[in-house]
């Protein structure tokens, strides 16, 4: 597989991240001015950039639109065998991946969904699903996770010149290579629609666990 074949796999992965978080990001704007008088919403909305959720699935975007401008420029000097990329740019993608996204996007993944899988209450009260629908919950918390792994698959590959693991060797540059993070996330869909559904879980007051005052009191303050 040539380098410009294996920049072209990266640019489709960032090209479709950053159209899932945009497009996510347009949709649920549209659900708030549709529901803006709701007085959770009018609580909950503009909290939105203080939850740890949303600085990752901006890291996300600001990483991928990196690696866009980093395989461009590959593309773009594919004739020079000698070609690098700026040192800067270079160091810089690679720390926000190892430092920031790596390790940030499964905090968010495992946290978020094991307290949603125990009890949604603790992380999402049921006034969110009038803003935040199961599909953008899922570009936000789980669709993050491929990515990753993902991308750490061709980020090894490119830096060093290795497959994580032979298998992958194999697949890549089939159809097959794109169908590992697709079952990834087939696997997890399947988990979460099966999440302890014939087990009772405990009955809790969702209006007790909010972090927002109670709708009375922010129509009385008005």
């Amino acid at each position: 597989m040539t380098a410009c074949s294996r920049s072209y796999s990266r640019i489709l992965l960032y090209s479709l991240t950053l159209v899932l978080h945009v497009s996510n990001k347009v949709v649920i704007d549209a659900r708030h001015n549709e529901i803006s008088e709701n007085p959770d919403i009018k609580a909950y909305y503009p909290l939105r950039n203080r939850f740890f959720t949303g600085w990752i699935v901006f890291l996300h975007m600001v990483y991928s639109g990196i690696g866009l401008i980093c395989e461009s420029l590959k593309i773009k000097h594919s004739s020079n065998e000698e070609y690098e990329l700026p040192k800067y740019l270079k160091r810089f993608r690679d720390f926000l991946f190892s430092v920031f996204i790596w390790p940030s996007t499964w905090v968010v993944f495992l946290v978020f969904w094991v307290l949603y899988y125990y009890n949604r209450h603790l992380v999402c009260p049921l006034f969110v699903d009038k803003l935040v629908s199961s599909n953008s919950n899922h570009i936000m918390h789980t669709f993050i996770l491929p990515f990753a792994l993902l991308e750490l698959v061709l980020y090894t590959y490119n830096q060093d010149g290795v497959w994580l693991y032979p298998i992958f060797k194999v697949m890549y540059g089939t159809v097959y290579f794109p169908m590992i993070p697709i079952t990834v996330y087939i696997v997890i869909l399947t988990a979460y629609y099966a999440q302890w559904s014939d087990k009772k879980k405990p009955e809790l007051d969702d209006t007790k666990l909010s972090l927002f005052p109670d709708s009375t009191e922010i129509t009385k303050s008005e």
